[in-house]
């Protein structure tokens, strides 16, 4: 595919966006010529091509004065990359690096040399865009994002996941008409003529770039109402999509997608007082929308996460769905006894019950991840919804034991975990700034040292009292400050 091969694509977009949205168009086309494609490193040679293209058409637009947000990392905060078909190989490794948000055409994220991740570990907005008659990525393929994509609307409230997770499917189109319209082997003849397609595929591509406009770029109301019509797509795709999931024996996202609806804007109810970790009983309590069997039998966080990536595909280690859990579980105590924290509470029993508790509820969704590279790109995020403090972390299932051989027997993961700061929870509720307090700096540690003490006690005695006399004696250190308070 070639840049003129997306003309009429690009121009349907710009004439939706036309009055609403200020925006560059590039299509990249990379140097494949020189990609030896017989390398031992055609993968990674191919990863660099796309990344010096897209580096080039960058700077191109910056030149016609777009106004790129570069972030230290080398993200660009309001780029929005297009993927179409196999390019998302290439594509979605270079988008969770360097874009603030990744649309994929005719495709789906699928495992790489550079990157395995499912949606539901990606931090930053994905739109999946595909035809029902598309033959070469079919529908199928979308079904697990689609799943996803319904059990973050579950976690984080169905406006959320229709503006950063959405799934569209549209109909009568098939996989040529997302970009030339040459219809290729294995592909479908479409039912829409090309005009239609290319109109109902900027359409959507549109909404999910206003959905994401900075302000000074698109307006409020202009937002809004991309993600009223985003919402809509999801759930019609998932209504379209649940009879062949639950055939599947995989749930129905269509019920998850209306019990989120039916649970208001904020998602699914949870009580507090399941989900606080104490000196008692610390990390022990199951959290409400913590990964579980939920409404319409869909196993939400458990698709797409289930693979540890090793260079050979032959040494994948496969990870439990209930690894999946108790890392989900442990993270959502944690950031809520940092919060607890950060409103004097001191991870005290009776938060957020207690009248020094801040007003807006506070919701904590995880999202697990077993790829490094995800984990490292991802950050987690706190927003308020509709009287509601939203706050997404991040855990990476670490296995530092995982030896070569035996990659099939359990290996005890490591939790890394990427939280929300006591700082900034107190400037997300308005609380004044103030030092952290011996107890708060002291915070992690003590989570750590009760959970290796909860680990202990739950082993035999003739164990226990082995590593009382043999094992080595860990000492859990005060925290050290963080890069900065926002994180």
């Amino acid at each position: 595919m070639r840049p003129p091969d997306f003309a009429g694509l690009t121009a349907a977009l710009q004439a939706n966006l036309a009055g609403r949205v200020c925006i560059w168009l590039a299509a990249v086309h990379p140097a494949w010529q020189e990609v030896d494609m017989t390398a031992p490193d055609a993968m990674q040679q191919a990863a660099a091509c796309m990344d010096a293209a897209n580096s080039a058409a960058l700077e191109d637009a910056r030149s016609h004065n777009f106004p790129a947000k570069l972030l230290p990392s080398g993200r660009c905060d309001n780029l929005v990359l297009l993927s179409h078909s196999s390019a998302t190989l290439f594509a979605a490794p270079l988008a969770a690096r360097r874009a603030g948000a990744l649309a994929l055409l005719g495709s789906y994220i699928f495992p790489s040399a550079q990157a395995y991740a499912s949606l539901s570990e990606w931090s930053r907005p994905v739109l999946h865009l595909g035809g029902d008659l598309d033959g070469q990525a079919r529908f199928p393929k979308l079904a697990v994002p689609a799943l996803d994509s319904a059990a973050a609307a579950y976690k984080l409230g169905p406006r959320h996941a229709a503006a950063h997770k959405p799934v569209v499917l549209l109909h009568g189109v098939n996989h040529a008409q997302l970009s030339n319209g040459a219809l290729r082997e294995g592909d479908l003849e479409p039912e829409l003529d090309a005009a239609r397609a290319t109109r109902a595929a900027a359409t959507v591509l549109g909404d999910f770039v206003a959905a994401h406009a900075s302000p000074d770029s698109a307006c409020r109301e202009v937002r809004r109402e991309a993600v009223d019509r985003l919402l809509e797509h999801c759930i019609s795709t998932a209504a379209w999509l649940s009879p062949f999931t639950a055939a599947l024996g995989r749930g129905s996202p269509a019920q998850l997608w209306q019990h989120a609806m039916q649970a208001g804007p904020a998602g699914a109810p949870c009580d507090a007082a399941e989900a606080r970790g104490t000196a008692d009983a610390p990390m022990a309590s199951p959290h409400g929308v913590a990964l579980a069997l939920l409404p319409g039998g869909v196993l939400a966080g458990a698709y797409g996460a289930e693979v540890l990536p090793d260079e050979e595909a032959s040494r994948r280690f496969h990870a439990h769905p209930g690894e999946l859990a108790a890392a989900e579980r442990f993270t959502i105590a944690v950031q809520r006894r940092l919060a607890a924290a950060a409103c004097g509470q001191g991870g005290s029993a009776d938060w957020p019950a207690s009248s020094a508790a801040p007003a807006a509820a506070l919701r904590v969704a995880v999202s697990v991840h077993t790829d490094e590279a995800m984990f490292i790109y991802s950050q987690p995020a706190l927003v308020e919804e509709d009287g509601c403090l939203l706050v997404h972390a991040h855990c990476y299932l670490h296995r530092p034991s995982l030896v070569p051989f035996g990659h099939r027997i359990p290996v005890a993961p490591h939790y890394l975990l990427k939280l929300k700061s006591c700082d900034a929870i107190r400037l997300a509720y308005g609380l004044d700034h103030a030092e952290d307090s011996e107890e708060n700096s002291s915070l992690a540690a003590s989570v750590n040292r009760e959970t290796y003490d909860a680990a202990l006690s739950l082993v035999a005695t003739a164990a226990r009292e082995r590593h009382e006399r043999r094992g080595r004696r860990l000492h859990f250190a005060p925290d050290r400050r963080a890069l900065w308070a926002g994180m």
